[in-house]
């Protein structure tokens, strides 16, 4: 009886990975061609465009815990983190 659950939990966890990649893009930068998406979406380092640089003038100098308005826990890394969506990868 266990080895039967067990073999439909598993293909209905197979099942839903791969229909969770078909509706994933193969390409990430093909997700962020469009602008609109671009400005959401940061898929590469430093930012849109790699650069670092920030295009408005309205940005806090230091970053404070009293002036954050969101955080996250974060595992030990050597990368910078990136939005994706309404997350961070």
């Amino acid at each position: 009886m266990y080895r039967i659950i067990f073999t439909l939990v598993y293909w209905a966890a197979v099942s839903s990975v791969l229909q969770a990649d078909e509706k994933t893009p193969h390409d990430p930068s093909a997700a962020v061609k469009d602008s609109s998406l671009a400005a959401t979406i940061w898929n590469e380092f430093r930012g849109p465009g790699g650069a670092g640089i920030v295009s408005t003038t309205n940005v806090p100098e230091e970053l404070t815990v009293d002036s954050a308005t969101w955080s996250v826990a974060t595992p030990p890394g050597k990368s910078s983190p990136i939005l994706w969506r309404n997350g961070i990868v």
